[in-house]
């Protein structure tokens, strides 16, 4: 093998192979080359990382994120003449094109990773070198690339770690084996706290207690220095088996909202081992309350055996010593003035029984959990109930998580509010400091509020304090700012909201307090994934910030913090803002693009989960007018809004974004009006659809963007069609076919072919329409990965009506149920609406008119849920229909008298200038005949 960068021998080359793990190195035959650090060998890089099309608009993005789209355009063609000079000087595979998209068919160690990942070759996956993923590509000041490159790292890194639990459950019985590759893991990331976990356990479970806290103390020591903070109580208790608490049994009516966590507490008294409880919750959450209501009834209850020692409140207390003489006077402990304090009260409280409250221990926890482990071992009859707002990781420590108050449903009747536990207490506080206060008739305002402060019963208390002075209105209105609202205020015992959080605030380390200004800025619930891509926040710090009770997790693992925590914190950081947000945008419209470039399967579960984020990110790119951002999800969201609605809301941010996209913005400005083209025709909007669509034409055929003037065309076809202009519509849908098969464009052809099938169909040729619908369905087979889900439901409704119209009922029938059926998996309203017209008409034809109305009344449901006014009033015309063919006036919302209500609004469709509503009640065009027929007595 020769040296890196010397030419190869004369003659085509035997082979090719390019390293990418590392800085990427290409093998020719026996010669080595490292590509440059420069933009070639970034965009080589580029190219073979992601091994399939990538089109160049995208790698201008990637490339020059800050030049225009034009400027860009331009200095991609020059970089590419010198890249492929490159590859020819070693003899290496040239640049392929297809249309607008290029790829570079080199194999690759990522891509050989990728295969034995899909393939379970585990062993192989971790045989790859732990050096990052295109290692030294970097590009000063270009956070776009930067980004790229940490996604694909990220992705290798994921999939390493796959292979690792993989290889986990393999290896589930040798303890050995599971530290060796904790071991590793800790290697790549030595602050990873799964990692940890995994190799303490492991090592217990070897019998290897010794290493496991030797292990334990040198990832500590990592931490403070890294971090500065110490170990998470979850890698504590891995370390250190602890004793797990008892479950809560039913509960019992006691205490305003708290009954099972009070009937927890109850439990606990009862359970002979149980020594040490912590209530731990945010400031505010009524932790202090739950334990006074447990002194209360308690303390008399015959069937407790244990009696009460005492109430000792630690919040005052500044230091240890100073605690200790709270804890002396509240016990009525007496100590010689020599005596060390803690000492003393040690061999005093060792003979004790009974159980004893320590109230507000946080600020002092570190130094208090060495005592009280002390303390329960010395003192074998004695029970202690901890409030905090962190857990105390004390050995037998049984921890209580206080959660907010229950908050009333949005979609239930105001009425029902006042059971809802939140609701009482504002509406008992707001009794006290308002004589008179009219409960039933502001218990919907009451609602409102308590739902916004998010449950917490502090803030509620403190909220309802301002109703002598604002009124509920003006309470309401005010908490537009809660946080000014309820830190100003003070409740009838004094407390303020500002003080608490700022107490807690003041608890933090500054790596806890910089991670918290960080996270505050993200928008909606975030994984641990995201907290490390976009606030730069690891999973062992986010942990600590839930052992500290602000942050919480649920059961699926992902991260929130309560709204008046975010607005805290974000006023304590405000310049983290900038920095979040756009790593943030930029990193949800990589998703989205990646996604519509490689649909496989549906985009619902993203839109689902993710929905916040894109929507945030969305608006962080109106707001900045990032071009890059816009572009990525222009199309997605058009598809998402057209598919699931609702209209008129993606009507107005895609307006919005093409209000504020640069001038020079082309590209973008097509996208959005071919966005805004497709929403408006949706909605029955042909004028403004049309004049979208024209736009996007005139700018594709300037830009001579053929990978994108398919969607235009089609849009107009589209258009034509509803107007019955048919010879048009063939025209721009031909015109899409030609530019699709011209340049290679496989889902051109695809939505070309089933507009033209659709044009055939209307002319009467329905054999023509099959086969264009053949042709579509048949590129989708060859390409499944750009056929989604949502396409393939159009494409079921479209052949389930097709065979409608051939007559072949049974085989319409069931194709059109597993169209409905991919439509309800994928929560796309505005699809359901049309299976179930369709269906409505299968059985109509069919002569089957109560299971018609049944599924007109359905259809008509669902278009109106999604705005499809055309599905509408041709499902309120078949209604009629089937009422004068015997179906029965109850299979229609108010009976006869609403049918005939909705035959009229038929009529007025049928009037209305747009001829896709005249063709509203086809196939049964005398719909309206039949109402009037109604109203003469025919079939009173």
């Amino acid at each position: 093998m020769t040296a890196p960068g010397q030419p190869p021998a004369p003659g085509a080359p035997a082979s090719a192979h390019l390293s990418l793990f590392g800085p990427p190195i290409l093998r020719v035959d026996d010669h080595d080359w490292v590509l440059p650090t420069n933009r070639r060998g970034q965009l080589l890089a580029l190219l073979a990382a992601h091994a399939d099309w990538v089109r160049r608009d995208q790698l201008a993005t990637w490339l020059w994120p800050d030049h225009t789209q034009a400027a860009a355009r331009v200095n991609l063609r020059n970089l590419l003449l010198r890249s492929r000079q490159l590859l020819a000087a070693m003899g290496a595979p040239a640049l392929q094109e297809q249309g607008d998209a290029l790829r570079w068919p080199v194999a690759s160690d990522w891509q050989q990773f990728r295969a034995d990942l899909a393939q379970g070759r585990w062993s192989a996956c971790l045989a790859v070198p732990s050096a990052p993923l295109i290692e030294g590509m970097d590009a000063q000041g270009n956070d776009v690339l930067d980004e790229v490159l940490r996604r694909l790292r990220g992705e290798a890194d994921d999939g390493w770690r796959r292979a690792v639990a993989q290889q986990l459950e393999l290896q589930a019985h040798d303890p050995d084996a599971r530290a060796e590759l904790a071991r590793r893991l800790l290697e790549r990331d030595p602050l990873d706290e799964d990692a940890m976990l995994l190799r303490l356990r492991a090592l217990h479970d070897a019998g290897q207690a010794g290493q496991a806290e030797q292990a334990l103390q040198r990832y500590a020591q990592r931490l403070h220095d890294q971090l500065g903070i110490g170990p998470s109580l979850t890698v504590q208790d891995a370390a250190r088996p602890r004793q797990a608490p008892a479950p809560p049994p039913a509960a019992r009516a006691v205490l305003l909202g708290r009954d099972a966590e009070l009937q927890t507490l109850r439990d606990w008294l009862t359970t002979p081992d149980a020594r040490l409880l912590s209530v731990v919750a945010l400031g505010g959450m009524g932790k202090s309350a739950l334990a006074q209501a447990l002194c209360r009834e308690v303390m008399a209850d015959a069937d407790v055996p244990s009696p009460f020692l005492g109430w000792v409140a630690f919040e005052p207390a500044a230091d240890l010593a100073s605690a200790w003489r709270a804890f002396a006077q509240a016990l009525s402990v007496t100590t010689a003035p020599r005596d060390d304090m803690g000492s003393a009260l040690l061999r005093q409280l060792a003979q004790r029984r009974g159980w004893l409250v320590l109230d507000g221990v946080e600020h002092l926890a570190d130094a208090l959990a060495p005592w009280l482990a002390t303390l329960l071992d010395s003192a074998p009859a004695l029970r202690v109930l901890v409030t905090s707002r962190v857990r105390l990781g004390v050995p037998g420590e049984a921890v209580l998580t206080l959660g907010p108050l229950a908050l009333p449903a949005a979609d239930r009747p105001a009425t029902e509010a006042a059971a809802a536990p939140a609701v009482a207490m504002f509406e008992r506080t707001a009794a006290a400091v308002q004589p008179g206060y009219d409960t039933a008739g502001h218990r919907r305002a009451a609602a409102t509020i308590v739902r916004a402060l998010e449950g917490i019963p502090l803030a509620i208390e403190l909220a309802a304090t301002w109703v002598s002075t604002l009124g509920v209105e003006g309470v309401l209105a005010a908490l537009n700012e809660p946080l000014v609202l309820l830190t100003d205020a003070s409740d009838l015992r004094g407390r303020s909201l500002g003080a608490s959080l700022a107490r807690s605030w003041a608890l933090l380390a500054p790596s806890q307090a910089a991670a918290m200004g960080r996270l505050a800025w993200l928008p909606g619930p975030f994984d641990h994934r995201l907290a490390a891509a976009v606030a730069d926040v690891p999973l062992a710090l986010l942990r600590s910030l839930v052992d500290r009770s602000l942050v919480r997790v649920d059961a699926d693992g992902r991260f929130t913090l309560h709204a008046l925590v975010r607005s805290h914190a974000q006023s304590q950081a405000p310049a983290a803002r900038k920095g979040v947000q756009r790593r943030h945008a930029r990193l949800m419209a990589e998703r989205v693009e990646q996604l519509a470039q490689h649909p496989r399967g549906s985009s619902a579960p993203i839109w689902a989960t993710d929905w916040p984020h894109l929507l945030a990110a969305w608006r962080w790119g109106v707001a900045e007018r990032d071009t890059a951002v816009l572009q990525a999800m222009a199309q997605p969201f058009t598809r998402r809004y057209f598919t699931s609605g609702p209209l008129p809301e993606g009507l107005g941010l895609l307006h919005e974004a093409l209000a504020t996209a640069p001038e020079h913005a082309h590209l973008l400005r097509m996208e959005l009006h071919v966005g805004l083209g497709w929403l408006n025709d949706r909605a029955g909007h042909p004028d403004e659809a049309q004049q979208h669509g024209r736009a996007a034409l005139a700018l594709g055929r300037q830009l001579r963007a053929h990978g994108r003037l398919h969607e235009s065309l089609r849009l107009l076809g589209g258009i034509a069609m509803a107007r019955l202009e048919l010879d048009r519509a063939a025209r721009y849908l031909a015109e899409a076919l030609r530019s699709g098969e011209r340049h290679g464009i496989p889902r051109a052809i695809m939505g070309a072919a089933s507009g033209l099938g659709a044009v055939l169909r209307m002319r009467g040729d329905l054999a023509g329409a099959s086969a264009q619908y053949e042709r579509a369905m048949a590129v989708a087979q060859q390409h499944p990965d750009l056929a989604p889900a949502e396409w393939r439901a159009g494409m079921l409704n479209n052949l389930g009506s097709l065979y409608r119209e051939m007559g072949d009922a049974p085989r319409a029938l069931e194709t059109l149920a597993q169209a409905l059926a991919m439509a309800q998996d994928l929560g796309a309203v505005a699809s359901q609406g049309y299976a179930a017209l369709n269906l409505a008409l299968t059985h109509g034809e069919a002569g089957d008119w109560a299971q018609a109305a049944d599924w007109a009344a359905r259809a008509h449901a669902l278009a109106e849920a999604a705005g499809e006014r055309t599905v509408a009033l041709r499902a309120e015309a078949l209604s009629v229909r089937a009422l004068l063919q015997g179906a029965g006036p109850a299979r229609w919302r108010g009976g006869r008298a609403g049918a005939v209500a909705g035959a009229g609004r038929a009529l007025r469709g049928r009037r209305a200038s747009r001829p896709r509503h005249r063709r509203c009640c086809w196939p049964w065009p005398n719909g309206w005949q039949a109402a009037a027929a109604t109203r003469r007595g025919r079939g009173r």
